[in-house]
Protein backbone atom coordinates (compact mmCIF):
# COMPACT_ATOMS: atom_id res chain seq x y z
CA UNK A 1 0.00 0.00 0.00
CA UNK A 2 1.56 3.26 -0.80
CA UNK A 3 1.97 5.73 1.82
CA UNK A 4 -0.03 9.11 1.59
CA UNK A 5 2.22 12.53 1.78
CA UNK A 6 1.31 13.73 5.08
CA UNK A 7 1.53 17.03 4.09
CA UNK A 8 -0.42 16.86 1.24
CA UNK A 9 -2.92 15.55 2.86
CA UNK A 10 -2.88 18.31 5.40
CA UNK A 11 -2.76 20.55 2.71
CA UNK A 12 -5.94 19.18 0.85
CA UNK A 13 -7.83 19.14 4.30
CA UNK A 14 -7.30 22.75 4.73
CA UNK A 15 -8.22 23.61 1.58
CA UNK A 16 -11.98 21.49 2.12
CA UNK A 17 -12.03 23.46 5.51
CA UNK A 18 -11.63 26.89 3.40
CA UNK A 19 -14.09 26.04 0.99
CA UNK A 20 -16.75 25.25 3.53
CA UNK A 21 -15.86 28.36 5.06
CA UNK A 22 -16.32 30.15 2.30
CA UNK A 23 -19.47 28.42 1.47
CA UNK A 24 -20.92 28.98 4.56
CA UNK A 25 -20.45 32.78 4.46
CA UNK A 26 -21.32 33.01 1.15
CA UNK A 27 -25.13 31.47 2.31
CA UNK A 28 -25.10 33.76 5.01
CA UNK A 29 -24.67 36.78 3.07
CA UNK A 30 -27.12 35.36 0.73
CA UNK A 31 -29.44 35.00 3.90
CA UNK A 32 -28.47 38.43 5.01
CA UNK A 33 -29.52 40.05 1.33
CA UNK A 34 -32.73 38.23 1.50
CA UNK A 35 -33.71 40.46 5.03
CA UNK A 36 -32.39 43.38 4.26
CA UNK A 37 -34.87 43.54 1.17
CA UNK A 38 -37.40 42.60 3.65
CA UNK A 39 -37.07 45.40 6.06
CA UNK A 40 -37.30 48.01 3.23
CA UNK A 41 -40.22 50.30 3.40
CA UNK A 42 -42.39 50.09 0.57
CA UNK A 43 -44.16 53.45 -0.50
CA UNK A 44 -48.00 53.44 0.06
CA UNK A 45 -48.55 54.82 -3.42
CA UNK A 46 -46.62 52.34 -5.01
CA UNK A 47 -48.21 49.72 -3.47
CA UNK A 48 -51.69 51.37 -3.86
CA UNK A 49 -51.30 51.62 -7.81
CA UNK A 50 -50.35 47.83 -8.12
CA UNK A 51 -52.89 45.78 -6.21
CA UNK A 52 -56.12 44.06 -7.69
CA UNK A 53 -58.94 43.18 -5.73
CA UNK A 54 -61.78 41.62 -7.10
CA UNK A 55 -64.94 43.11 -6.49
CA UNK A 56 -64.04 46.07 -5.63
CA UNK A 57 -63.86 49.81 -7.21
CA UNK A 58 -60.67 52.63 -6.68
CA UNK A 59 -62.26 55.51 -5.12
CA UNK A 60 -60.10 59.14 -4.50
CA UNK A 61 -59.29 60.42 -0.85
CA UNK A 62 -60.11 58.81 2.30
CA UNK A 63 -62.73 55.98 3.12
CA UNK A 64 -66.27 57.31 4.83
CA UNK A 65 -65.72 57.93 8.87
CA UNK A 66 -67.15 55.10 10.90
CA UNK A 67 -70.21 55.30 11.95
CA UNK A 68 -72.91 53.40 14.55
CA UNK A 69 -71.32 50.13 16.24
CA UNK A 70 -70.35 47.32 14.04
CA UNK A 71 -68.05 45.10 15.54
CA UNK A 72 -64.64 44.30 14.22
CA UNK A 73 -61.56 42.98 14.96
CA UNK A 74 -58.57 41.31 12.93
CA UNK A 75 -57.10 37.91 14.12
CA UNK A 76 -54.01 39.52 13.07
CA UNK A 77 -52.24 42.70 13.40
CA UNK A 78 -49.36 41.34 11.23
CA UNK A 79 -49.50 39.02 8.12
CA UNK A 80 -46.88 37.99 5.49
CA UNK A 81 -47.37 38.40 2.02
CA UNK A 82 -45.95 36.83 -1.35
CA UNK A 83 -44.20 37.97 -4.88
CA UNK A 84 -46.84 38.00 -7.33
CA UNK A 85 -49.40 36.19 -5.10
CA UNK A 86 -50.15 38.77 -2.65
CA UNK A 87 -52.69 38.17 0.56
CA UNK A 88 -55.77 37.21 1.53
CA UNK A 89 -58.26 39.30 4.07
CA UNK A 90 -60.51 37.46 6.46
CA UNK A 91 -63.52 39.46 7.21
CA UNK A 92 -67.17 37.98 8.81
CA UNK A 93 -69.62 36.99 5.85
CA UNK A 94 -72.01 38.85 7.07
CA UNK A 95 -70.58 41.69 5.99
CA UNK A 96 -72.08 44.10 3.33
CA UNK A 97 -68.65 44.97 2.16
CA UNK A 98 -65.29 46.57 2.89
CA UNK A 99 -62.92 49.55 2.65
CA UNK A 100 -59.27 49.15 2.48
CA UNK A 101 -56.26 51.98 2.33
CA UNK A 102 -52.94 51.45 2.24
CA UNK A 103 -50.24 53.18 4.36
CA UNK A 104 -46.93 53.64 4.31
CA UNK A 105 -44.74 52.66 7.84
CA UNK A 106 -43.97 55.70 7.87
CA UNK A 107 -47.95 56.53 8.49
CA UNK A 108 -48.26 58.26 5.20
CA UNK A 109 -51.67 56.95 3.86
CA UNK A 110 -52.19 56.28 -0.12
CA UNK A 111 -54.73 59.09 -2.16
CA UNK A 112 -57.39 56.79 -2.22
CA UNK A 113 -58.93 53.59 -0.96
CA UNK A 114 -61.03 50.46 -2.15
CA UNK A 115 -64.33 49.87 -1.93
CA UNK A 116 -64.92 46.01 -1.65
CA UNK A 117 -68.76 44.88 -2.24
CA UNK A 118 -70.33 41.59 -0.96
CA UNK A 119 -69.29 38.83 -3.14
CA UNK A 120 -65.60 38.32 -1.91
CA UNK A 121 -63.30 36.37 -3.95
CA UNK A 122 -63.07 33.07 -2.13
CA UNK A 123 -60.38 30.31 -3.03
CA UNK A 124 -61.16 26.79 -1.70
CA UNK A 125 -58.22 24.42 -1.08
CA UNK A 126 -57.76 22.47 -4.14
CA UNK A 127 -55.75 20.19 -2.55
CA UNK A 128 -52.71 19.28 0.47
CA UNK A 129 -49.11 18.73 -0.09
CA UNK A 130 -50.27 15.20 0.42
CA UNK A 131 -53.31 15.04 -1.26
CA UNK A 132 -54.08 11.67 0.59
CA UNK A 133 -53.96 13.97 4.02
CA UNK A 134 -56.20 16.07 5.93
CA UNK A 135 -56.65 20.06 5.19
CA UNK A 136 -55.75 21.95 8.02
CA UNK A 137 -56.45 25.39 6.12
CA UNK A 138 -60.30 25.36 6.08
CA UNK A 139 -61.86 28.17 6.86
CA UNK A 140 -64.86 28.53 9.37
CA UNK A 141 -68.62 28.93 7.48
CA UNK A 142 -68.89 32.00 8.85
CA UNK A 143 -66.18 34.13 7.10
CA UNK A 144 -65.08 35.28 3.74
CA UNK A 145 -61.64 36.05 2.30
CA UNK A 146 -60.33 38.97 0.22
CA UNK A 147 -57.65 38.49 -2.00
CA UNK A 148 -55.14 40.72 -2.69
CA UNK A 149 -53.07 40.12 -5.90
CA UNK A 150 -49.59 42.05 -6.45
CA UNK A 151 -48.34 43.64 -9.64
CA UNK A 152 -44.79 43.11 -10.55
CA UNK A 153 -44.08 46.78 -9.39
CA UNK A 154 -44.39 45.35 -5.73
CA UNK A 155 -41.34 44.30 -4.72
CA UNK A 156 -39.95 43.09 -1.10
CA UNK A 157 -40.55 44.95 2.28
CA UNK A 158 -43.40 46.50 4.28
CA UNK A 159 -46.55 48.51 4.30
CA UNK A 160 -49.43 48.53 6.21
CA UNK A 161 -53.42 48.73 5.40
CA UNK A 162 -56.27 49.83 7.16
CA UNK A 163 -59.34 47.74 6.96
CA UNK A 164 -63.34 48.15 8.13
CA UNK A 165 -66.43 47.01 7.29
CA UNK A 166 -70.14 48.51 6.57
CA UNK A 167 -73.32 46.49 6.78
CA UNK A 168 -76.66 47.04 4.81
CA UNK A 169 -77.78 49.49 7.10
CA UNK A 170 -74.93 52.08 6.68
CA UNK A 171 -73.06 51.14 9.85
CA UNK A 172 -69.26 51.15 9.17
CA UNK A 173 -66.87 49.64 11.51
CA UNK A 174 -63.67 51.28 13.66
CA UNK A 175 -60.77 50.86 11.02
CA UNK A 176 -58.43 48.07 11.85
CA UNK A 177 -54.51 48.36 10.75
CA UNK A 178 -52.51 45.45 10.17
CA UNK A 179 -48.74 45.45 8.70
CA UNK A 180 -47.86 42.96 6.13
CA UNK A 181 -44.29 41.98 5.20
CA UNK A 182 -43.66 41.02 1.72
CA UNK A 183 -41.62 37.77 1.37
CA UNK A 184 -38.42 37.57 -0.71
CA UNK A 185 -38.58 34.06 -2.16
CA UNK A 186 -35.96 32.01 -0.10
CA UNK A 187 -34.52 33.07 3.20
CA UNK A 188 -32.63 30.39 4.64
CA UNK A 189 -30.11 28.82 2.99
CA UNK A 190 -29.66 25.68 4.96
CA UNK A 191 -33.59 24.77 4.35
CA UNK A 192 -32.26 24.49 0.65
CA UNK A 193 -31.83 20.54 -0.79
CA UNK A 194 -33.67 17.29 -1.59
CA UNK A 195 -35.92 15.72 0.37
CA UNK A 196 -37.76 12.64 0.52
CA UNK A 197 -41.34 12.23 2.44
CA UNK A 198 -41.36 9.62 5.54
CA UNK A 199 -44.47 10.40 7.52
CA UNK A 200 -47.35 12.42 8.13
CA UNK A 201 -49.55 13.31 10.85
CA UNK A 202 -53.06 15.29 11.24
CA UNK A 203 -55.28 15.62 14.35
CA UNK A 204 -58.68 16.79 14.76
CA UNK A 205 -60.03 18.06 18.63
CA UNK A 206 -57.50 16.51 20.32
CA UNK A 207 -57.55 12.29 19.67
CA UNK A 208 -60.53 12.57 18.74
CA UNK A 209 -59.58 11.72 14.59
CA UNK A 210 -55.62 10.81 14.16
CA UNK A 211 -55.08 10.01 10.65
CA UNK A 212 -51.29 8.80 10.01
CA UNK A 213 -49.70 7.93 6.35
CA UNK A 214 -46.47 6.63 6.33
CA UNK A 215 -43.71 5.90 2.91
CA UNK A 216 -44.02 3.01 1.86
CA UNK A 217 -47.18 1.88 3.84
CA UNK A 218 -50.83 1.18 2.91
CA UNK A 219 -53.06 3.85 5.17
CA UNK A 220 -57.26 3.35 5.00
CA UNK A 221 -59.90 5.66 6.03
CA UNK A 222 -60.29 4.89 9.88
CA UNK A 223 -64.30 4.62 9.78
CA UNK A 224 -66.25 1.92 7.85
CA UNK A 225 -68.21 2.45 5.08
CA UNK A 226 -72.29 1.72 5.19
CA UNK A 227 -73.37 0.26 1.71
CA UNK A 228 -77.66 -0.34 1.45
CA UNK A 229 -77.72 -3.31 -1.49
CA UNK A 230 -80.03 -3.76 -4.45
CA UNK A 231 -81.78 -6.36 -1.91
CA UNK A 232 -82.09 -3.27 0.64
CA UNK A 233 -80.20 -5.13 3.10
CA UNK A 234 -77.07 -3.58 4.65
CA UNK A 235 -73.46 -4.61 4.83
CA UNK A 236 -70.47 -2.74 6.17
CA UNK A 237 -66.66 -2.38 4.71
CA UNK A 238 -63.64 -2.07 6.12
CA UNK A 239 -60.98 0.33 4.95
CA UNK A 240 -63.36 0.80 1.59
CA UNK A 241 -60.46 3.79 0.82
CA UNK A 242 -56.49 3.00 0.74
CA UNK A 243 -53.82 5.02 -0.41
CA UNK A 244 -50.12 4.29 -0.32
CA UNK A 245 -47.76 7.05 -0.95
CA UNK A 246 -44.99 5.33 -2.85
CA UNK A 247 -42.58 8.42 -2.51
CA UNK A 248 -42.63 12.54 -2.46
CA UNK A 249 -39.48 14.26 -3.21
CA UNK A 250 -39.51 17.62 -2.37
CA UNK A 251 -36.69 19.87 -3.81
CA UNK A 252 -36.31 23.65 -2.60
CA UNK A 253 -33.48 25.27 -4.44
CA UNK A 254 -31.14 28.20 -3.25
CA UNK A 255 -33.09 30.72 -5.35
CA UNK A 256 -36.45 30.22 -3.59
CA UNK A 257 -38.07 28.20 -6.70
CA UNK A 258 -39.21 24.77 -5.53
CA UNK A 259 -40.79 21.39 -7.02
CA UNK A 260 -41.77 18.45 -5.67
CA UNK A 261 -43.01 14.66 -7.52
CA UNK A 262 -44.80 12.21 -5.83
CA UNK A 263 -46.66 8.97 -6.70
CA UNK A 264 -49.31 7.02 -5.42
CA UNK A 265 -51.51 4.12 -5.25
CA UNK A 266 -55.03 3.63 -4.58
CA UNK A 267 -57.47 0.75 -3.40
CA UNK A 268 -61.24 2.07 -3.53
CA UNK A 269 -64.15 -0.31 -3.06
CA UNK A 270 -66.42 -0.59 -6.49
CA UNK A 271 -69.71 0.87 -5.41
CA UNK A 272 -71.90 -0.79 -8.09
CA UNK A 273 -70.00 -4.48 -7.48
CA UNK A 274 -70.69 -3.90 -3.97
CA UNK A 275 -74.46 -3.12 -4.02
CA UNK A 276 -74.92 -5.61 -6.45
CA UNK A 277 -73.31 -8.42 -4.61
CA UNK A 278 -73.92 -7.35 -1.23
CA UNK A 279 -70.17 -7.94 -0.91
CA UNK A 280 -67.17 -5.59 -0.38
CA UNK A 281 -66.07 -5.84 -3.74
CA UNK A 282 -62.56 -3.85 -4.31
CA UNK A 283 -61.51 -2.07 -8.08
CA UNK A 284 -58.43 -2.11 -9.70
CA UNK A 285 -55.57 -0.61 -7.58
CA UNK A 286 -55.25 2.43 -9.65
CA UNK A 287 -51.36 4.66 -9.45
CA UNK A 288 -51.15 8.53 -10.11
CA UNK A 289 -47.97 10.92 -9.98
CA UNK A 290 -48.59 14.30 -9.11
CA UNK A 291 -45.83 17.78 -9.25
CA UNK A 292 -46.09 21.16 -8.17
CA UNK A 293 -43.67 24.27 -8.66
CA UNK A 294 -43.27 27.22 -7.65
CA UNK A 295 -41.28 29.24 -4.83
CA UNK A 296 -40.78 28.93 -1.36
CA UNK A 297 -40.47 31.11 1.59
CA UNK A 298 -39.42 31.59 5.09
CA UNK A 299 -39.27 34.61 7.83
CA UNK A 300 -36.67 33.93 10.32
CA UNK A 301 -38.59 36.10 12.93
CA UNK A 302 -42.04 34.21 13.00
CA UNK A 303 -40.01 30.73 12.01
CA UNK A 304 -42.74 30.62 9.16
CA UNK A 305 -42.37 28.51 5.89
CA UNK A 306 -44.42 29.45 3.13
CA UNK A 307 -44.84 27.39 -0.52
CA UNK A 308 -47.03 29.04 -3.19
CA UNK A 309 -47.84 27.23 -5.92
CA UNK A 310 -48.06 28.42 -9.44
CA UNK A 311 -48.50 25.29 -11.56
CA UNK A 312 -49.81 21.98 -10.11
CA UNK A 313 -50.25 18.32 -12.66
CA UNK A 314 -52.07 15.00 -10.81
CA UNK A 315 -52.78 12.16 -13.58
CA UNK A 316 -55.47 11.50 -12.35
CA UNK A 317 -57.14 14.75 -12.54
CA UNK A 318 -58.52 17.31 -14.95
CA UNK A 319 -57.26 14.95 -18.18
CA UNK A 320 -53.62 14.92 -17.51
CA UNK A 321 -53.31 18.78 -17.67
CA UNK A 322 -51.69 20.59 -15.43
CA UNK A 323 -53.30 23.75 -13.64
CA UNK A 324 -51.47 27.35 -13.82
CA UNK A 325 -52.18 29.79 -10.91
CA UNK A 326 -51.25 32.82 -12.60
CA UNK A 327 -51.67 34.60 -9.17
CA UNK A 328 -50.50 31.39 -7.02
CA UNK A 329 -52.10 29.05 -4.35
CA UNK A 330 -51.51 28.58 -1.32
CA UNK A 331 -49.91 25.43 -0.67
CA UNK A 332 -48.48 25.17 2.73
CA UNK A 333 -48.23 27.84 5.39
CA UNK A 334 -46.98 26.60 8.45
CA UNK A 335 -43.63 26.45 10.79
CA UNK A 336 -40.89 24.20 10.08
CA UNK A 337 -38.02 22.15 12.24
CA UNK A 338 -34.78 21.50 10.94
CA UNK A 339 -31.51 19.72 11.80
CA UNK A 340 -28.94 18.36 9.00
CA UNK A 341 -30.93 15.52 7.99
CA UNK A 342 -34.49 16.06 8.70
CA UNK A 343 -37.04 18.69 8.08
CA UNK A 344 -40.23 18.78 9.33
CA UNK A 345 -43.60 20.96 8.46
CA UNK A 346 -46.37 21.79 11.27
CA UNK A 347 -49.47 23.75 10.34
CA UNK A 348 -52.35 24.41 12.98
CA UNK A 349 -55.73 26.24 12.98
CA UNK A 350 -59.10 26.37 14.45
CA UNK A 351 -62.23 24.99 12.72
CA UNK A 352 -65.93 24.91 13.82
CA UNK A 353 -64.16 25.93 17.21
CA UNK A 354 -61.42 22.83 17.21
CA UNK A 355 -58.17 22.75 16.77
CA UNK A 356 -56.72 20.49 13.75
CA UNK A 357 -52.82 19.84 13.19
CA UNK A 358 -50.59 18.55 10.28
CA UNK A 359 -47.41 17.53 10.46
CA UNK A 360 -45.14 16.41 7.53
CA UNK A 361 -41.63 14.65 8.18
CA UNK A 362 -38.74 14.76 5.52
CA UNK A 363 -35.42 13.32 5.39
CA UNK A 364 -32.41 13.80 3.25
Amino acid sequence: MKKINVYLLATFCATLIACSDDDSSTANNNDAVINALEDAELSATTVSSNITIENATKETGNPPSPTGSLPFTVSETEQSAFLNSGFNITIPQSAAGAYLQIKGNDGTLASEYYDIKNGFSFSPNKHTLLKNNQTTTRKDGDTNEIEVDFGAEITPGQFCYAICIYDTEGNISQPQEVCVEVEAWGGNTAIAGTWNFVKSEYSYAGTSYLDTNIAGVESCNNSNTIVICDNETEIEIENAYCDTTAFLTLVLNADGTYRYDSESTSNNFDYDLSTTNCEATFGTEETSTEYSTGNWAYDEEENKFTLVEFEYFDSSENDGVAEVYEDGYLAFDGSLTLTESTFSLYEESLYQGETETSKIDFKR
